[in-house]
């Protein structure tokens, strides 16, 4: 695990200018997870914080956004960009987080394929969320796009790898998890799974 938290830090600096983000993208997935106003929200692997502005803008001030990173320098990028009362930046795995039931809304942008227990975080993500919470697993990229700069990427991320949707949609089966939506074509990759 040591090997990527190195990895992200030595980029965060750089990290806006490399990755690129289709904003129009970003707000049709926001539609389609479905924020209402006074969510608990929890961002897993925020990075710099690409999808912070667009759930802010969705819960309002009553609600909240827990947005959690392995790598710190990542988070000391997105802290520098992003100060709302209702915001909390966290240095954990959001794995690890204890406690049931916690939140409205997960949310997995672009950072799925970087667990290195897929079924365990999917377990763990099912298990934060309230009844009728939603786990939300996207890109604004589509799956062989990812998988194609992940594995040019360097040793420490090489081997990280998008699953098919419709595999990930069993996974969140198995986990109490009634998939709604399914998107894994030539435009990105997006899976919302709503807790039974």
């Amino acid at each position: 695990m040591m090997g990527k938290v190195e990895f992200f830090n030595n980029h965060a600096e750089n990290w806006d200018n490399h990755a690129r983000h289709d904003q129009a993208k970003l707000n049709e997935i926001v539609g389609m997870i479905g924020f209402c106003a006074g969510d608990r929200v929890m961002d897993v692997g925020t990075g710099t914080g690409v999808m912070v502005p667009h759930i802010m803008g969705q819960i309002g001030e009553n609600g909240s956004l827990e947005a959690y990173d392995i790598a710190e320098k990542m988070l000391e990028v997105a802290s520098r960009k992003f100060s709302h009362k209702n915001l909390k930046f966290v240095c954990a795995d959001a794995i690890e987080v204890p406690g049931d039931d916690l939140f409205d809304v997960v949310v997995c942008y672009s950072v799925f394929p970087h667990f290195d227990d897929g079924k365990k975080a999917v377990a763990s993500f099912a298990r934060l969320l309230k009844k009728g919470g939603r786990l939300a697993i996207c890109h604004s990229q589509p799956r062989d796009e990812i998988n194609r700069i992940h594995a040019g990427a360097g040793p420490e991320i090489g081997g990280d790898y998008l699953p098919e949707g419709a595999k990930l949609a069993d996974v969140m089966r198995k986990n109490l998890l009634e998939v709604s939506k399914i998107v894994d074509d030539d435009r990105m990759y997006f899976l919302l799974g709503v807790k039974r």
